[in-house]
């Protein structure tokens, strides 16, 4: 039975723990905490290193030309300037808001179509938009039923397949910036980040890549909030700093269903050809490009539902590991109810829901949660970091049935039908 294990931040044994169990499960990965104190270079000599601030105090230098998906929370300092929306980008979002007027996209996507859409302003774009596809993939709608016009589905395909083109802001004048608990900082073989200031951080070093899937900065305080998840509600505090990136399968299942809706494949995530028959694949990783994904959000236990990630992942690839780092709400102003504890349930036996363990989330602790292992956070504030990334559709929920056993565990209620 797999079992979550917690490390304190400054406790050398418990870290050294947890980073063996890592690299156990997961080759090519390295986790490490560590305080960094006065300006030195973030580095990377041995492949992407991923930092998360904890707490603390930082700038970063960011020179001019430096180019970011941020801006889509707070605006970007005066210093930015937003790159101008394409006219082929532009066309297609006339297509989807002329659905939305229609009311021809589907009920369950009618909320991130809308999404993409409300990011034009002034003949610019601004964010990552692949967090609002993800919610698209994550509905559960067939992808030839998002839209029920050829325009809008047309439209809906182009920026599945152009979404990395799309949101950035270039600086035009080089300086420091401020950092907050829960940024990220991403650093490269060939690219290292300059940083002062004293905090506390987790970090995750994937030894296999040598090239980053983002920009090196990412900032909770630039970044909308995008429900979903652990974070359902519309008010949710849930903001993706690397957020999942649509797949070479997905885009094609994605195109394939736009061309000829008899040739897609209801329910799975395979790639196909031009005929609608399964594709061999051959040696294509089905986790690229999502080798770590990372998100911040604010678990209220009202609408936290308990869930497992399978072993034999929904999609293929590998199993889904996930890590939790604990953050301050306070940094954010963030509140929890009167008496509440946070506290990560865990069920090692998805079998077995009167088997649980409760670990208190305390700011600075890191708890991981292997693959097929049952688990609801509650009242926490957490980076919520996945190896490999997040995996459209791979989430088992289970309120029900700890309902049912009388487990003993807190549950949903909503969720269990209560």
């Amino acid at each position: 039975m797999a079992r979550v294990i917690a490390a304190r931040h400054g406790d050398p044994r418990e870290v050294d723990r947890l980073a063996d169990a890592v690299a156990a499960a997961c080759p090519g990965f390295r986790v490490s905490a560590g305080t960094w104190d006065g300006e030195h270079d973030f580095a990377a000599p041995a492949g992407v290193r991923y930092l998360w601030l904890v707490d603390g105090s930082a700038d970063v230098l960011l020179l001019t030309g430096y180019r970011t998906q941020e801006g889509d929370g707070e605006a970007l300092p005066p210093a930015y300037v937003a790159e101008a929306l394409p006219d082929v980008a532009r066309a297609h979002l006339e297509a989807l808001r002329d659905a939305l007027a229609r009311d021809a996209i589907h009920p369950q996507v009618r909320a991130p179509v809308a999404a993409l859409c409300a990011r034009a302003t002034d003949g610019t774009y601004r964010g990552d938009i692949r967090g609002d596809l993800w919610l698209l993939l994550e509905s559960g709608v067939d992808t030839h039923d998002w839209a029920a016009t050829t325009p809008a589905r047309l439209a809906l395909r182009w920026f599945v397949h152009h979404c990395g083109e799309l949101g950035w802001s270039t600086k035009q004048a080089g300086g420091w910036e401020r950092l907050s608990a829960g940024d990220q900082l991403v650093a490269t073989p060939t690219c290292a980040v300059r940083v002062r200031g004293w905090f506390r951080f987790w970090a995750i070093e994937h030894t296999g890549r040598t090239e980053a899937t983002c920009s090196a900065v990412r900032r909770l305080r630039y970044l909308r909030d995008t429900a979903g998840g652990c974070s359902p509600g519309f008010d949710a505090f849930r903001r993706l700093n690397l957020t999942w990136q649509p797949t070479e399968a997905a885009r094609q299942r994605v195109a394939t269903a736009v061309a000829d809706p008899e040739s897609a494949v209801p329910g799975t995530w395979a790639d196909v050809d031009a005929d609608g028959g399964l594709r061999d694949p051959g040696p294509v990783d089905p986790d690229a490009p999502n080798r770590l994904n990372s998100h911040v959000l604010h678990i209220e236990a009202a609408q936290s539902r308990t869930h497992y990630h399978p072993e034999e992942p929904i999609g293929g690839g590998a199993a889904q590991h996930e890590f939790y780092f604990v953050l301050d709400p306070a940094a954010y102003g963030l509140r929890a109810p009167a008496g509440a504890m946070p506290r990560l349930y865990t069920f090692p036996d998805v079998h077995d829901w009167r088997q649980y363990e409760v670990t208190d989330l305390t700011p600075g602790l890191a708890a991981y949660v292997p693959p097929g292992t049952g688990h609801r956070g509650v009242d926490a504030f957490v980076n919520v970091v996945t190896i490999p990334g997040f995996k459209p559709r791979n989430e088992m929920y289970v309120d029900r049935q700890i309902r049912e056993q009388g487990a003993g565990a807190l549950f949903n209620a909503a969720a269990a039908g209560v």
